[in-house]
């Protein structure tokens, strides 16, 4: 945005300061914007309120986080810096400034990865409350074997409420019925963080070696996490050093990640792999597995690999992992009020939608075997689903079409 049209909208709003809270209204509607993933319009508000506000260090956090977001990472920086002039302990703009400097987050030309770790540390120290911080610890506690901290990030995740009940359900739920030993593939924050920290946490499920798909591209992931489960990987460092992505004949990009998770494949195909290989129901499986129709098995909140071709649908597992859902479990935000990211907030109710098509999935096939009144059943549950959790109503139609196709 020019300063000149910058200069006028603050200076209509320094007109309006007759009217009581002004100046708060228009940080909250920033906040706002910015949370609803509509950065442009919230970097206009949020930086008048910096220019409005020049002594509040909250002000000044939440516009350089937008502007990191923007990719505008010298001025969000700058700003990040302005908040801790005035707060040296500010957990926020420590926050924003660790995420600046992370090689895996931004490709800043300032990123160094030790000014990234001293500002997180710092984040943690002023605020161990703040859950955001905690998740951007986490990671790189991995990468510097900080187990301590690690296990302190996924335990603090936990206490502060950042993992909300709903999502550490839904997580106990994917965990629960896996196939003993499994390695299991998850896609975002929210099939990752709860895993790991229930695991830690509660205990539950140790045997299971999570690994998500989007760190997979990391070498030092890849080999931390497989280290710490006893995982054999398909490639040896040297090899796993050298693998480049590339475009298959579809115009696909084949990552390292996925051609760690096809190596797991042959290597399953081969009779080496001595774990069940498993895919969160989160992934998208098109492209990762070859001819992943006929390799990959519905088992609940996951598919299962498998070396020959197989059912598309195991029903005995799903009946199961549906028939122990308990809708109260799932009630409420699967994020938490003070959770900081857009994406997040956007995508994390999508994982109780996931519960619902289940559901409907397992209907169908029912259906199509001439067991109407099981389907029902399911449909009912699926529908109080639907009208119960933070994904709701997605599904009324459908739910409706299956019911008359019953009758």
């Amino acid at each position: 945005m020019k300063t000149t049209t910058i200069a006028v909208f603050v200076a209509l709003l320094m007109s309006a300061l007759s009217c009581t809270g002004i100046k708060e209204a228009a940080f909250e509607r920033g906040v706002d914007l910015f949370l609803a993933d509509e950065l442009k319009e919230a970097s206009k508000l949020l930086e008048a309120s910096v220019t409005l506000m020049p002594e509040n260090p909250e002000a000044y956090a939440w516009y350089a986080e937008c502007l990191r977001r923007m990719k505008d990472y010298d001025r969000a920086a700058e700003v990040a810096y302005g908040a801790l002039r005035i707060d040296p302990d500010h957990a926020f703009a420590h926050t924003v400034l660790a995420d600046l400097f992370n090689p895996m987050y931004t490709t800043w030309s300032r990123v160094n990865a030790d000014s990234s770790w001293m500002h997180i540390l710092a984040a943690v120290e002023s605020d161990p409350h703040d859950g955001n911080a905690w998740i951007s610890l986490w990671s790189q506690a991995i990468m510097r074997g900080e187990r301590d901290l690690e296990t302190r990030a996924d335990t603090m995740l936990i206490a502060t409420g950042f993992l909300t009940e709903p999502v550490l359900a839904y997580n106990r739920w994917m965990l629960r019925d896996l196939p003993e030993n499994a390695i299991l593939i998850t896609n975002g924050d929210f099939d990752t963080f709860p895993a790991v920290a229930l695991q830690k946490r509660e205990g539950l499920r140790q045997d299971v070696a999570v690994f998500n798909l989007n760190l997979l591209n990391v070498d030092w992931y890849a080999r931390a996490i497989a280290e710490r489960y006893g995982v054999e990987l398909p490639f040896d460092k040297e090899q796993l050093q050298n693998l480049q992505s590339y475009r298959d004949k579809s115009g696909k990009v084949i990552t390292k990640a996925i051609q760690i998770v096809r190596g797991w494949f042959e290597m399953l195909g081969r009779g080496q792999l001595t774990r069940p290989l498993c895919l969160a129901i989160t992934v998208e499986r098109k492209g990762i597995i070859p001819d992943v129709e006929k390799h990959t098995v519905l088992c609940g909140a996951y598919y299962e690999v498998t070396a020959g071709e197989g059912d598309r649908i195991d029903l005995e597992r799903v009946a199961r992992s549906i028939e122990e859902l308990d809708v109260t479990d799932f009630e409420g935000s699967f994020y938490s009020d003070m959770d900081r990211s857009p994406i997040r907030r956007a995508t994390a109710d999508n994982l109780g939608a996931n519960l619902t098509g289940l559901m409907l999935i397992y209907a169908s096939e029912l259906l199509d075997r001439g067991e109407s009144e099981e389907a029902h059943q399911v449909l009912e549950k699926a529908r109080a689903f639907d009208t119960s959790i933070a994904a709701r109503g997605q599904f009324t139609t459908q739910i409706d079409s299956l019911l008359r196709d019953r009758s």
